[in-house]
């Protein structure tokens, strides 16, 4: 039914195409590669340009982490918060404790999070979240693991692995949910949990700190320093622009490699376009001698030129989807987790440039084509 309705030109394209097997897939692999190219570079810009946005506006939304020299209890709490009371809006007190997840014989480091509050005191400043919305905080016998973490181990939820904390004692823990996280892996447990798994409670030697709006970032800082029970304290502002920085710095890697690829996407695509004319010179020139105008002889080389292209580039977006996840996971390190999504904007960039270069050599082959001499063609030899 279909091959009935074709015209006899759009016949002759179809068996040309089917025909000349080693040009259909030259020409598919070739314009698929080089759409896979731009789209992985386009897919790194997306996995990297929101990261710290999204760490820092959406998961971890406290302005201070403080660091004690031991747990501070009753007075000494009262005191640190009346003297710095000019940084502090809100302030957790909670246990931070390096680490070690253990699923067979896959070990990671981690970071452990027990907060003295939990519910929605905990939620002023860090929201565990997954993909479907947010999560409750773990009960008795459970936690709740990075996303990063549960891809590195295999672990899902309702599975039990052994946690390790720094004093070597293990204790066996049910993944409750699998949170969003970019920086660093967390695993969090509520007191009660940490009490019974390791036989001693948490010290809360760390604390997280809403900051009073308009308050300057290094002020806060200097003035939570300035307590004698304060090691260090860490500016989430500045963490934040250092994450950027080195996040910036990555872009132009990302411009070369969007940049490179569209080059050889030209290139591939003028190569094959040009092997194509060349070995059905004699073709072409029996064409022109039958009465075809110049664009009619243009229009029936570049029609089999315009279907192989969009099937190269719907290739390509498949192979590019493919290989920017591979990439994405390659380049991420123990202590960080680029974005998995690539959004719509880099495919349908992905394959304009695509037909862009391939309107590019159409045009600049179709004079190619009107010098072609139709008596020395004739003599040539296919």
């Amino acid at each position: 039914p279909l091959w009935r309705k074709m015209s006899f030109l759009h016949k002759v394209s179809a068996r040309n195409i089917l025909r000349y097997k080693k040009r259909l897939f030259m020409m598919i692999i070739g314009i698929g590669g080089c759409t896979a190219l731009l789209l992985t570079g386009f897919g790194i810009r997306d996995s990297i340009s929101d990261l710290a946005d999204e760490q820092y506006e959406k998961i971890t939304v406290y302005d201070y982490s403080v660091s004690f020299s031991s747990a501070l209890e009753g007075e000494e709490r009262k005191a640190f918060e009346e003297q710095c009371a000019k940084a502090i809006s809100k302030i957790l007190y909670l246990s931070e404790s390096s680490g070690d997840c253990s699923v067979g014989e896959v070990t990671k480091s981690v970071y452990l999070i027990v907060p003295e509050e939990t519910g929605e005191a905990f939620e002023n400043f860090i929201s565990l979240m997954d993909e479907e919305g947010k999560l409750s905080f773990p009960g008795p016998g459970e936690a709740v693991i990075c996303e990063k973490l549960a891809e590195d181990t295999g672990l899902a939820v309702g599975d039990t692995f052994v946690l390790r904390n720094g004093e070597s004692k293990e204790a066996a823990l049910r993944v409750s949910g699998i949170c969003r996280n970019y920086v660093y892996s967390y695993v969090y447990i509520s007191p009660e949990t940490f009490e019974s798994a390791y036989g001693a409670e948490p010290e809360y030697r760390t604390a997280y700190i809403l900051a009073p709006e308009g308050l300057d970032g290094d002020e806060g800082g200097a003035l939570l320093l300035s307590d004698s029970h304060v090691l260090s304290v860490s500016v989430t502002a500045n963490t934040r622009s250092r994450i950027q920085k080195i996040l910036s710095n990555l872009n132009y890697i990302v411009l070369l490699v969007i940049v490179c690829a569209g080059l050889l996407a030209l290139i591939v695509l003028y190569d094959l376009t040009n092997i194509n004319i060349t070995e059905r010179t004699r073709e072409i020139a029996t064409l022109k001698v039958l009465g075809f105008y110049d664009g009619e002889v243009s229009a029936y080389i570049y029609r089999e030129s315009v279907i192989l292209t969009i099937l190269g580039t719907g290739l390509g977006l498949l192979l590019g989807t493919a290989l920017t996840r591979f990439v994405v996971a390659t380049a991420e390190g123990d202590s960080i987790m680029f974005g998995r999504s690539i959004y719509w904007p880099s495919f349908l960039m992905a394959a304009l440039i695509t037909f862009l270069f391939s309107f590019l050599v159409n045009w600049v082959m179709h004079y190619r084509l009107k010098k072609i001499n139709m008596v020395e063609s004739m003599k040539s030899v296919d």
